[in-house]
């Protein structure tokens, strides 16, 4: 296992246009990237929709998202 990269948001989760999530994308739509370690669901997108929309990409790409605490 190889970890490529480690981010902390400290704004709100509402939108795709946030640095951390930009800098994600790439890696995702490359395959370069297998999981996705979140502490909480809800912190990754507060808004439900792009959540939703997110995990339909990741799974799109055979990227599987846990979260590591329950919310």
């Amino acid at each position: 296992m190889e970890i490529i990269g480690v981010t902390k948001e400290t704004n709100s989760g509402n939108s795709f246009q946030r640095y951390p999530i930009i800098q994600l994308l790439p890696y995702i739509k490359t395959n370069r990237i297998d999981i996705i370690l979140v502490d909480n669901l809800k912190r990754l997108f507060s808004n439900e929709d792009h959540l939703y929309e997110f995990s339909l990409l990741c799974e799109y790409y055979h990227v599987s998202i846990i979260e590591t605490q329950s919310s």
